[in-house]
């Protein structure tokens, strides 16, 4: 079965005037819902489980952060908070290192660069 020629494809959405669209998905990959996609999508693709002598500087890895949020087109970003809780959220100990003039480190991790 065809549709007719003036029917729209499946997934494409029409516009319905009673429908209001909120302005983060008329924003699109620059939503919320976008920028924790980008925070959790960076962390599963480039930070891994290190050894008890591993530990990266969050100043660091939030300039990695920024270069892969670019690279997958998304506009913005978040700020190093956010970044911070999305890590601890995935079990990553984040924390001041005294041993590094007390810079925050997230501890056992690794940064991969593929």
């Amino acid at each position: 079965m065809s549709l007719p020629m003036n029917a729209p494809s499946v997934g494409v959405p029409t516009h319905n005037p009673q429908v209001k669209i909120s302005r983060s998905m008329k924003n699109g990959p620059s939503s919320l819902g976008a920028t924790v996609d980008s925070l959790m999508g960076f962390i599963t693709d480039k930070i891994r489980r290190g050894s008890d002598d591993d530990r990266l500087f969050l100043t660091d890895v939030y300039e990695s952060y920024k270069i892969y949020r670019a690279s997958e087109g998304f506009k913005g970003f978040e700020n190093k908070k956010d970044l911070k809780k999305a890590l601890e959220k995935r079990n990553y100990s984040v924390g001041n290192s005294k041993g590094d003039n007390n810079k925050v480190c997230i501890f056992n991790a690794k940064l991969i660069d593929e």
